[in-house]
């Protein structure tokens, strides 16, 4: 129990470590970037951006340091399901469509790459 409970303050620690307040989310199609969404100057009112993925239209909804892909025609709905991401350690990867969303950061900090 101690165990499991310590793991939980730690995964916590961790997003709230990781979450920036100068997001920039990078919007590629097929490895060509389509869009690039400054998450930081927007509002808590959402913005919806329509990019064309290779099944069709994939809508993407950005707030305040947060963005999330609302519809997209994939079997799985993976990407939809996963919500918003506001974490340079969480990508949004649809790819049935070949949409891949990065949050980068302009912050000092080292972010890990693989």
């Amino acid at each position: 129990m101690f165990y499991l409970l310590l793991a939980i303050i730690s995964l916590v620690i961790f997003n709230v470590l990781s979450q920036k307040d100068d997001l920039k989310a990078l919007v590629y199609y097929d490895e060509t970037l389509v869009e690039s969404i400054e998450l930081s100057n927007l509002g808590d009112e959402i913005v919806v951006y329509k990019i064309t993925g290779e099944h069709g239209e994939v809508v993407i909804e950005a707030k305040h340091n947060a963005i999330r892909i609302v519809h997209a025609n994939c079997p799985q709905s993976y990407c939809k399901n996963q919500g918003f991401s506001s974490s340079t350690h969480e990508p949004i990867i649809c790819i049935p469509n070949k949409i891949y969303i990065k949050l980068v950061s302009d912050s000092n900090e080292v972010d890990v790459e693989l």
